[in-house]
């Protein structure tokens, strides 16, 4: 999950869809698995 919010930016909508799944959906793995996308974006862009 956290290579497509890369591919994506972490862009949450977008990345959730390339994968099939609702937003909200993907929120909820997200905090399961304790991943901020935002951090995930940053760290692309270094």
């Amino acid at each position: 999950m956290v290579e497509v919010l890369k591919t994506f930016g972490g862009n949450i909508s977008r990345s959730a869809d390339h994968s099939g799944i609702d937003r909200r959906s993907l929120h909820r793995l997200l905090s399961k698995y304790h991943i901020d996308a935002h951090q995930v974006a940053s760290d692309e862009s270094e």
